[in-house]
């Protein structure tokens, strides 16, 4: 089913549909593509583990909501000055936090329940979401948890997490505690030392926990300091030329040494907000369901 016959019901979704269509000359067949892999170039140890996904009324509604904040001129037209100022001094992350923009949406609900087998009924568990912005991918997961504690570097952001009334840990705090669940999103290539990172969830995960960890391939770290974008200290041992390579080079060279094993694995569309001159921002997220190797 179209964009169009399943949300053409107004005027002004039926525009703001077509400008997405238009302006990102996203064909259905291009879309499926977002969540495609050539399984049959991975070992055959991890096609079995390949979860496909598929664009669904949650992702589109996201899409949408997109086109419609690019149109409003005046709004985009403040934030790009702000951010043109505000870019001498502060990181991008907290720009953001401040002005309320560039919001991420990386799965669905059900794309979530779908990946980490995870049910309604599962909310005696903890959540702790690491380096989780404002909060609205956090929000996703919220629902099915008991309790879901946040961390995040930036000051702007974590006031945002307070906004939705989530707990926010200090980030030298919360590797004290244990977990039922953690999330590492989009973060294993944005820290300075992510074999540290990955060594700390594994110690605070509880007995059987899980780990949800999602990374932008092709693999380009980068560490953001202040207004500053630099080179970590630490690079994983990703290489290949193709997003199956890097898939098999994280799994077997940085994820199983690092005493975790795959359960399945996805690609979906990492989404972000746009400005004045793009409806939206894309990248390819590859998201892995992680026990570590001693759990049943």
């Amino acid at each position: 089913m179209s964009l169009l016959s399943r949300y053409g019901r107004s005027y002004m979704t039926r525009y703001m549909l077509a400008k997405l269509a238009e302006s990102q000359n996203n064909s259905e067949l291009e879309r499926e593509m977002w969540y495609q892999i050539d399984v049959d170039h991975l070992q055959h140890d991890l096609q079995a583990k390949f979860i496909k996904c598929s664009m669904d009324d949650e992702t589109e509604q996201f899409l949408v909501s997109c086109v419609e904040k690019s149109g409003f001129v005046f709004t985009q037209f403040f934030h790009s000055v702000a951010q043109i100022f505000l870019g001498f001094m502060l990181s991008t992350t907290t720009i953001n936090g401040l002005l309320d923009r560039g919001k991420m949406f990386v799965f669905s609900s059900e794309q979530f329940k779908t990946l980490t087998g995870i049910e309604d009924a599962c909310v005696n568990q903890t959540l702790l979401d690491l380096g989780a912005g404002d909060g609205m991918v956090t929000s996703v997961m919220a629902k099915y948890f008991r309790s879901v504690y946040v961390t995040e570097s930036s000051s702007s952001m974590r006031y945002r997490l307070n906004q939705k009334g989530f707990t926010v840990m200090d980030i030298n705090e919360w590797q004290n505690s244990r977990f039922d669940f953690i999330s590492v999103l989009n973060l294993l290539d944005r820290v300075d030392n992510p074999t540290k990172l990955l060594n700390d969830v594994r110690l605070s995960l509880n007995p059987n926990g899980t780990v949800l960890l999602a990374i932008v391939l092709p693999y380009s770290p980068w560490v953001e300091q202040g207004s500053k974008f630099e080179e970590p200290s630490e690079t994983l041992a990703i290489s290949g030329k193709s997003a199956e390579q890097q898939i098999e080079n994280l799994i077997y060279n940085v994820l199983e040494p690092a005493g975790f094993r795959v359960v399945r694995f996805t690609k979906l569309p990492y989404l972000c907000e746009g400005d004045l001159y793009d409806d939206y921002f894309l990248l390819f997220d590859y998201v892995f369901v992680l026990k570590t190797i001693d759990s049943s």
